[in-house]
């Protein structure tokens, strides 16, 4: 069970390189998505959100499955990358909200 919690874990967490574009942001694009139809909050939050939570998830569940994450020479900067690669993530996700190069499902399909 400890190594299925790890391994769901390090995909949702910022510690590889590939797990945001093919893993965290669609994730959290069908979750903002999703909120954004029941509460109507606004979308570009509402995923940067659900993009913090999904690493932070992947953190915990890493932390919780295994017992040493961070080698101990390389902690401080494995933390600065991490903080680093989801924050320049938030700005890109936020820009593309903003120039509606990301849009909500509800607004694919025209109203009739």
């Amino acid at each position: 069970m400890g190594y299925t919690v790890f391994l769901i874990g390090w995909l949702l967490s910022p510690l590889t390189l590939w797990n945001d574009v093919l893993i965290n942001l669609p994730l959290s694009y069908l979750a903002a998505s999703g909120i954004r139809a029941i509460t109507g909050f606004d979308f570009k939050w509402l995923l940067i959100g659900c993009y913090w939570l999904s690493n932070i998830l992947g953190v915990v569940m890493m932390l919780a499955g295994g017992r040493e994450i961070f080698v101990r020479g390389n902690r401080k900067r494995a933390i600065i990358i991490t903080i680093g690669t989801m924050i320049i993530y938030s700005l890109l996700v936020f820009i593309a909200v903003r120039l509606n190069w990301i849009r909500p499902v509800d607004e694919w399909v025209p109203a009739q």
